[in-house]
C-alpha cells in the first residue's frame, strides 16, 4: 500500500497521546506516513485544546490503489467549512520518495515531497502555492528516542517564519515522555504517557505560552484511555485552557470493517454555555 497523508505535524513522535488526548494539530501542512488504511471514515475534528468553533462534525473519505506492487496511488477529501483533497503517489522504483499535493479553498495548494532515507531518517517538504510558505522537515532517532525539527519560510520575501522542535524518549516501556516548542507562537508542550498493558493509557499534559499577548498563562490537559475489550474503549479528556472543559468519547466495534462511535464536548464547564454531541461512524475496506 502507499503512505498515508496525515495533519498531524510529528504523529510518530506523538502518537501515543494522540491516542489518548486526540493529537497535535498544525494547519496547512500535509505529512507522509507508511501505512494507508482505505475506507470511509466519519467522526470529529480532536484539536489539542479545541476551541468552542472546533467542535464540528465532519466528513472524512480516502481511497488506495496499487498497481502491479510498482506504484501506489492514494487520495483523501475532508469537508469541514473549507473543502480539502489530497492526492499522492508512492513509486517503490525510487525507493523512499512520495509525491503528493493537498487542494484546499482556504488557503490554497500544497505540494509535497517526502524522502524515507531510512528507517530512522525522514525528510519532509512541503510548499503552499497561495500561502508563500516552504516548510522542511527532519526526524531521526532510533525505537526508544527521536527527535525532529520543522523550519518555516516564506520563499516570497525570503523571511524566516518560525522553527518547531520536537522530542520523544521511551523512558521505559510503559513511561513515554513526549516535548514540542514553537518559536512562532512561543508555546511549549510537555506530556507524559503511562500505558499498562494494552488496556490502560493515561497522559499529562502541559503547555505553556512565552508570549505576553498570551500573559505567559499556562494550561493542562489530562487524559485517560479504557479498552474495555478489542471492541470497546472508552476516551475521557480534561482541560482548561481559560474555562474548565470536558471530553468523553467511546467507540465500539460490533464486526470487522465497522466502527461506531459517540463523543461528548462540554466546554466552559463553569458556565455550561455550551454542549456539543458528536457521533461518528467508520467504515474500513479490506
Amino acid at each position: 500500500m502507499g503512505f498515508k497523508w496525515n495533519r498531524y505535524f510529528f504523529s510518530k513522535l506523538g502518537q501515543d497521546f494522540k491516542s489518548v488526548l486526540g493529537g497535535y494539530n498544525s494547519n496547512s501542512f500535509l505529512q507522509i506516513q507508511k501505512k494507508f488504511t482505505p475506507g470511509i471514515n466519519l467522526t470529529n475534528t480532536s484539536q489539542f485544546f479545541p476551541t468552542e468553533e472546533q467542535l464540528a462534525i465532519y466528513t472524512h473519505m480516502n481511497f488506495s490503489y496499487t498497481h502491479k506492487n510498482l506504484c501506489s496511488v492514494f487520495g483523501s477529501f475532508d469537508t469541514n467549512r473549507d473543502v480539502k483533497a489530497n492526492f499522492g503517489c508512492n513509486i517503490p522504483k525510487i525507493k523512499g520518495l512520495s509525491l503528493g499535493i493537498l487542494s484546499e479553498n482556504n488557503p490554497g495548494r500544497i505540494m509535497a515531497c517526502s524522502t524515507y532515507i531510512n528507517k530512522y531518517f525522514t525528510s519532509v517538504k512541503s510548499l503552499n502555492l497561495l500561502g508563500n510558505e516552504l516548510n522542511v522537515n527532519f526526524t531521526t532517532g532510533k525505537d526508544n528516542f527521536s527527535v525532529g525539527v520543522r523550519t518555516e519560510l516564506d520563499y516570497r520575501s525570503r523571511q524566516f517564519i518560525g522553527l518547531q522542535l520536537a522530542a520523544r524518549y521511551a523512558i521505559s516501556s510503559n513511561l513515554i515522555f513526549f516535548s514540542q516548542f514553537n518559536t512562532n507562537q512561543k508555546q511549549l508542550v510537555t506530556s507524559l504517557c503511562f500505558k499498562k498493558f494494552a488496556k490502560y493509557a493515561y497522559a499529562l499534559s502541559v503547555k505553556k505560552n512565552f508570549s505576553s499577548d498570551l500573559n505567559n498563562s499556562i494550561a493542562y490537559q489530562m487524559g485517560a484511555r479504557i479498552r474495555c475489550n478489542k471492541n470497546n474503549e472508552i476516551k475521557a479528556k480534561l482541560m482548561n485552557p481559560k474555562n474548565l472543559s470536558l471530553q468523553l468519547s467511546s467507540q465500539i466495534t460490533p464486526n470487522v470493517g465497522m466502527t461506531l462511535g459517540t463523543s461528548l464536548n462540554l466546554t466552559n464547564l463553569k458556565e455550561f454555555r455550551k454542549q456539543a454531541i458528536i457521533f461518528g461512524i467508520t467504515f474500513d475496506a479490506d
